[in-house]
């Protein structure tokens, strides 16, 4: 099943934004798992994260907005 997996990427994804909060991608791959299991808003705070990190990047604008408008 593909959601233990996401669960178990979650977690580690976790432990990642502890150890380097100023990763972009611990926060982008971080948002994107919380995404596949459904925990949204955590997503989307991930993600917000991840953009004021490296604003300029279309991939995390895209992500971002199509999670707001619930695609």
């Amino acid at each position: 099943e593909g959601g233990a997996a996401y669960r178990e990427a979650v977690r580690s994804g976790r432990e990642w934004v502890k150890f380097d909060s100023a990763d972009v991608g611990a926060h982008y791959w971080l948002g994107l798992s919380l995404q596949r299991i459904g925990e949204l808003k955590e997503a989307v705070a991930e993600l917000e994260a991840a953009q004021k990190l490296s604003p300029d990047s279309p991939e995390i604008r895209q992500v971002l907005k199509e999670l707001r408008h619930g695609k």
